[in-house]
């Protein structure tokens, strides 16, 4: 999302902003990073990141290491890929078992 194209739908159309004072994360004592909203206009997917590499050092000094160790996401299908939902369909599409209910039909 910070490269401007949007993980879920793959559009150009990802807009960013700095939180509030009041979402900040707190990194130690006297020290807070501030967290950048990331949205996709397209599909309303949201990331948020710490865009200061400074705090990302103190967090990376500061906070417990997470051990990594394989564990599917519920995000992932069996081969590891992103799920991703299908696209909706177009209001102006309909399917063939759908008629206008003034539409006559030969």
């Amino acid at each position: 999302m910070k490269n401007g194209i949007c993980r879920n739908c793959r559009k150009q159309s990802v807009f960013r902003k700095k939180a509030d004072q009041d979402y900040t994360i707190p990194i130690r004592s006297f020290s807070v990073a501030a967290v950048y909203h990331f949205v996709c206009a397209n599909c309303g997917y949201i990331e948020n990141y710490i865009l200061d590499d400074g705090k990302l050092r103190q967090i990376a000094n500061n906070w417990e290491y997470v051990l990594p160790y394989d564990e599917p996401s519920p995000y992932e299908d069996d081969e590891g890929s992103a799920w991703t939902p299908p696209p909706p369909e177009p209001d102006d599409v309909r399917r063939e078992d759908e008629t206008d209910e003034h539409e006559q039909i030969p």
